[in-house]
Order: C-alpha cells, then sequence, then structure tokens
C-alpha cells in the first residue's frame, strides 16, 4: 500500500504551504507540463490558498494528510492501481474544494477556444505561450483581454443562487 501513495507522489504535482493566504507558497515538483496543464495546476493549487487561512500551516497539512491515509487504509484492498490517486487524493473534501480553481481555469480555456478560435482552432492559450513571437506584454495584453471577455460573458452570469451566503 505505501509504496502507491510513495508513486503518485513521485509522479509530480504541487503543494501548498503557509501559515495564511498572505504568504503562502506553492511548491512544484517533478512537473513536466505544458503551459496550460501549469496553469490548471496553479489554479488548483491557488485554491488551497484560503484553506491555510481556515486551518492554519501546520494543521492544513495534517488534515490533508491524514484525509489521505484514513483513505488509503479504508480502501486499501479494494483501490485498483489505476483508481488510487482518485480515491485516496481526489477524493479528499479539501481537494475538491481547491479544484474549483482549475474548474474555472479549464471553462476560462474553454472559453477563449470558442470564441477566439473560430471555431476551428483549439489549445490558444498554448499557442499564445508557444509562439516565440509573443513578448511578455503581448501574452499579458491577450490574456487580460481573453479574461475580461470572459467574465463579463461567462462567469459574471453563472447562476449562484443555490450557493448559500455563509
Amino acid at each position: 500500500m505505501w509504496r502507491k501513495v510513495r508513486d503518485i507522489c513521485a509522479a509530480g504535482g504541487a503543494m501548498t504551504t503557509g501559515e495564511e493566504s498572505k504568504n503562502g507558497n506553492i511548491t512544484y515538483y517533478n512537473v513536466k507540463a505544458n503551459s496550460v496543464e501549469f496553469f490548471e495546476l496553479s489554479s488548483h493549487e491557488v485554491g488551497h490558498l484560503p484553506q491555510l487561512d481556515d486551518y492554519g500551516g501546520g494543521e492544513h497539512i495534517a488534515r490533508s494528510v491524514g484525509t489521505y491515509v484514513v483513505k488509503a487504509l479504508i480502501n486499501a484492498y479494494a483501490i485498483k492501481d489505476d483508481d488510487y490517486a482518485d480515491i485516496v487524493h481526489n477524493e479528499s473534501p479539501l481537494e475538491q474544494q481547491a479544484e474549483a480553481g482549475a474548474g474555472i481555469f479549464r471553462d476560462f480555456s474553454k472559453f477563449v477556444d470558442e470564441n477566439y478560435g473560430n471555431g476551428k482552432q483549439k489549445n490558444l492559450i498554448l499557442k499564445l505561450f508557444n509562439n516565440k513571437a509573443n513578448k511578455n506584454s503581448d501574452i499579458i495584453s491577450r490574456i487580460n483581454k481573453w479574461w475580461t471577455a470572459y467574465n463579463t460573458e461567462r462567469y459574471e452570469k453563472k447562476d449562484y443562487s443555490d450557493v448559500s451566503d455563509d
């Protein structure tokens, strides 16, 4: 069982640590990803920052690891190797809460392709970063334009009426 946990960690990813969100730290390890995958991972990790305010640094890590260990022990013999990360890591309540940011990024990426790819081009964010002719100022300007349109057209129009104010 512990070999499985070690293998998951060795695959690469990131960890959010710190005492509170304003001085939180995201550490990346073994990440071999293109820019879009990196942004998706980063969007997820940023989702952990508010948890630092809720639980503090040490307690946040302890709660995360504790959840993984409990799920691993409960499901040790029922989990196939391919499903291990999904059940032990991804089903953790803290991970599901953090995943909201990655969901917004995926929706944003889809929005960009749908609205700026003329229905034909895909992966426009990746292409933006991979185009060697683009300067940083070009990339920032384009992302700002796309993000503003996304906020206006999609994000601000979502129905959040079923979400409590608490």
